[in-house]
């Protein structure tokens, strides 16, 4: 049990402690109990409440040591050094002290102040804080109640609110922990604004005090300031993710849902489906996770983000309304028109007979997607008016992909190298993740059907810096910032998947999660801990991270099972993972399997991603490929192309 200081004076009437008390009663501060109220005044309404609910309080008054002659560096250290011996309390809460606190005090409870400031305050230093829906007001320092109320009400913010923040010496600066949001009024005055920003302060304070108590915040998180990590999906980007994970020292604990046998190895799995997000909510509270990180695009499309923050969880992906850019390729396509972000050409069509009416008049080849997931394989690229008819018929009349097909998009057909074009960012900032190559068609030199992904190379050699920052100018940061004043902030890893035709990169689609297999060579070649890249995003400090990673490259290749992507076989045992050259420079991700009596057997068209590292790209093909095969790892029926990275061999383009 967390004991708990609460410090007041007669500046407010109590009801923030009052906030307080009734949230331990109703045990919505689950894990604390107040052991005292400090005032620095004795007529301070506080007192009364905390005498009621039978608390012990005490009065320090500044003034009383001034008479004295004392210093008010000796009133700090006085009162921080009885509090510390007399109750031993693990947090101070500043509800309504009217005093700056100084060293002298803090010293004795670093990252265990708790303040409530009448005004929104930034994360760290910056003058400018972001709103829930992307905007930016100025931060509110320094100013008492009353007049930071007026402050937001002459400066006509949209706005205003308060803050629950850690102090430090650097006092408005400290960590933010949460913020309420209140809508200024035409005819506020500075009462009725501060009534409703109240009835905020009591929930906020309430919860900050409660994410301490639970060891969630504050100077420790988890076993020695250790974080717990939900890492959500079953497939082998999981895989890597929870691989990288497992290399911080900043985590404890690895929890999958649901996992699979290779996350197993590194990881607690939970028998949670990723489409059950209320029943990951649930999981994530009951074990006090630290940080949710999400693999697949579903659940964030389902708007999981926007549950686990509202839930005062700390969750890395975009909240729904921005998830909407891969979850709505007319979505995305519209936003690209609108802000001028180069793509192709396209058409969309709700309707089966005007859309067989326009494939018609095209001249081919061109392509046609379904609008919503369908998880790599929604597109196809027609060379005729008779392909593109049959794959228009059984997306908008046989619903081969549901509900996800009701529209469609017909699209300009563009040639070029494809590339995976993946960055980090916090909404306003971003950093940009190596370029990957994926490999979409089942077969060698991109012939058959399209996939999830039968391999990835990463980094591209042709891709040179000129080519990089134009991407990044052109199509990264308009795309971002083109959400932001849609009032979707995008928060989590983008990755617009990119063609690089005669008149420049151009965007094909965008995804809001970390590509698959793509993320198996990234992980293989990244320097940073992955803790670090998360704790840049939630901060919205994205613009201070540095990325650093190995030299040479890395290859996947994806072992697929009999049939795929079609009706494809399962049961198959996996052989030869014990003898494959497994060390720093290859690692064998679980994409599709299961563990029967010991044994691995194939679950999914994708089944395994061998992924191997090198000095440079010919290197890094020679070890991956050299671990497939029948002396090492193979099973039934097993498919694979053989040519994942020879495009990053071959290709002289934009040299």
């Amino acid at each position: 049990m967390k004991k708990i200081a609460v410090f007041i004076s007669d500046k407010g009437t109590g009801s923030n402690l009052d906030a307080i008390i009734e949230a331990i009663h109703k045990k919505k501060i689950r894990n604390g109990k107040i052991v005292v109220v400090v005032s620095n005044k004795k007529d301070a309404l506080g007192l009364n409440i905390a005498k009621k609910a039978g608390i012990q309080t005490i009065i320090r008054d500044l003034s009383e040591y001034k008479r004295k002659g004392k210093s008010r560096n000796e009133y700090d250290d006085d009162l921080g050094k009885f509090v510390k011996k007399k109750f031993q309390p693990d947090l101070i809460v500043l509800a309504g002290w009217m005093l700056i606190l100084s060293g002298n005090f803090i010293k004795y409870f670093p990252n265990r102040i708790m303040n409530l400031h009448p005004g929104l305050l930034p994360d760290g230093d910056e003058d400018f804080v972001t709103l829930r829906d992307g905007k930016k007001i100025k931060a509110i320092r320094g100013l008492h109640t009353d007049a930071a109320v007026q402050y937001a009400i002459d400066h006509h913010f949209p706005v205003t609110g308060s803050t629950v923040h850690f102090i430090t010496e650097k006092v408005d600066q400290g960590p933010v922990i949460i913020r309420s949001e209140v809508r200024i009024m035409a005819d506020d005055t500075v009462g009725r604004l501060y009534e409703r920003m109240k009835k905020e302060e009591h929930n906020i304070l309430p919860k900050a005090i409660n994410l301490f108590c639970e060891g969630k915040i504050g100077d420790k998180n988890g076993d020695d300031g250790k974080m717990k990590i939900l890492i959500i999906g079953s497939g082998g980007r999981e895989h890597a993710l929870a691989w990288r994970f497992s290399q911080s020292k900043k985590v404890s604990k690895i929890f999958c849902a649901p996992g699979n046998p290779g996350t197993k190895k590194i990881a607690q799995n939970v028998e949670i489906s990723s489409s059950d997000i209320d029943g990951l909510l649930r999981f994530a509270k009951k074990e006090k996770i630290d940080l949710t990180f999400v693999g697949p695009e579903a659940p964030l499309i389902a708007g999981i983000a926007d549950l686990f923050q509202k839930n005062d969880l700390k969750i890395i992906g975009p909240r729904k309304n921005a998830a909407a850019i891969e979850g709505s390729k007319v979505f995305a396509k519209k936003l690209m028109l609108k802000y001028k972000i180069p793509t192709g050409e396209f058409a969309i069509f709700d309707d089966y007979k005007y859309a067989r009416e326009f494939l018609k008049t095209q001249k081919y080849p061109l392509v046609i997607k379904a609008e919503g997931q369908c998880f790599g394989k929604g597109v196809a690229v027609c060379k005729n008016s008779l392909e593109a008819q049959s794959f228009l018929k059984d997306v908008m009349v046989r619903k081969i992909f549901g509900d996800e097909g009701k529209r469609v998009l017909v699209e300009e057909y563009l040639c070029g190298q494809e590339i995976s074009f993946m960055v980090v960012t916090d909404g306003f900032n971003f950093v940009s993740l190596l370029p990957s190559q994926d490999h979409k068609k089942i077969n060698d030199k991109d012939k058959g059907p399209n996939t999830g992904g039968m391999g990835a190379y990463a980094p591209v050699p042709f891709l040179h810096k000129k080519l990089l920052k134009r991407i990044e100018k052109d199509i990264v940061r308009p795309t971002i910032e083109a959400l932001r004043k849609e009032g979707c902030l995008y928060e989590g890893i983008l990755y617009p998947g990119l063609i690089l035709t005669d008149e420049g990169p151009k965007v094909l689609e965008f995804n809001c999660r970390f590509g698959d297999p793509e993320t198996q060579p990234l992980m293989m070649l990244l320097k940073n801990d992955l803790m670090e890249i998360c704790q840049a995003i939630l901060a919205k400090k994205v613009k201070n991270l540095k990325l650093a990673w190995q030299k040479g490259a890395a290859v996947c290749v994806v072992l697929s099972s009999k049939g795929y992507p079609g009706k494809y076989r399962k049961g198959d045992v996996v052989k030869g993972l014990d003898s494959a050259d497994l060390d720093n420079h290859l690692s064998v991700f679980h994409s599709g399997t299961k563990e029967e009596k010991g044994k691995i057997l194939t679950n999914s068209g994708r089944v395994l991603g061998v992924t191997g590292k090198g000095s440079n790209l010919a290197k890094a093909m020679k070890l991956t490929y050299g671990n497939i095969g029948k002396k090492v790892i193979h099973f039934s029926g097993m498919h694979y192309r053989k040519d994942i990275g020879l495009k990053g061999l071959e290709e002289s383009l934009w040299e």
